[in-house]
């Protein structure tokens, strides 16, 4: 914008003084002025927003190291064991981690996390994983009907209707 402004008053004015080669020397002074003030002050600005450690990639650092940590400190509430390998990071060593490995760990947990929350969803329907047809099961009948919620419920009911 400086230029438009130069362009228009201070042409005028050096002509009007009869200075020999005006747009030259106009041209000089915008260079000037854009080299020694104002790309020295967009430099500063450039290096603060993009490249140091401005507020606000402290301010997410932060937040996504306080949600990494969470994750694992709550990892048996919040993730399937399957995905406890997600949370094998050291919390005293996050400060080593880039901010983009951070961020995409920390999308790989929400992912497990939803994943998770799903399955505890469906299990309280009485529906199981798949991975749950794989898993030795229990032989002895007593066994079975106390660690499987749905199977001791339905022997209890027709433990019920047997007796009336």
């Amino acid at each position: 914008m400086p230029r438009g402004y130069f362009a228009k008053q201070w042409l005028s004015v050096l002509e009007s003084f009869r200075c020999e080669h005006a747009d030259r020397k106009l041209a000089s002074l915008i260079y000037i002025i854009w080299t020694e003030v104002t790309n020295n002050i967009w430099i500063a600005r450039n290096d603060i927003v993009h490249h140091g450690n401005n507020l606000n990639r402290q301010r997410d650092e932060s937040r996504i190291d306080r949600s990494l940590i969470w994750y694992q400190r709550n990892k048996r509430e919040a993730l399937a064991r399957v995905d406890y390998g997600l949370t094998a990071y050291d919390i005293d060593a996050l400060h080593t981690l880039t901010l983009a490995s951070k961020r995409e760990r920390l999308r790989q947990l929400r992912v497990a996390k939803a994943a998770f929350d799903i399955e505890k969803t469906m299990a309280g329907k009485g529906q199981h994983t798949i991975t749950w047809y794989f898993t030795t099961k229990i032989t002895d009948s007593k066994q079975a009907t106390e660690n499987d919620p749905q199977i001791s419920s339905n022997k209890a009911a027709q433990h019920t209707t047997t007796e009336d």
